[in-house]
């Protein structure tokens, strides 16, 4: 699979979108049974403190 030079956003991004709407990927059934689950947090850094992983990179 030959890949394009540059990465083309706008493509890529109306690419997803559409597969996502045909497969109802963010599709919300308020009246289905099963148990609804949310995550108000997000999960801690890898590393301990105010540092994370992708301050080594700067």
């Amino acid at each position: 699979m030959e890949l394009p030079k540059r990465y083309n956003a706008e493509e890529s991004e109306k690419k997803w979108i559409e597969a996502w709407e045909k497969e109802n990927i963010y599709k919300f059934d308020a009246k289905s049974q099963k148990p609804i689950f949310s995550i108000d947090v997000p999960p801690p850094y890898a590393s301990a403190g105010h540092l994370h992983i992708g301050h080594v990179l700067h």
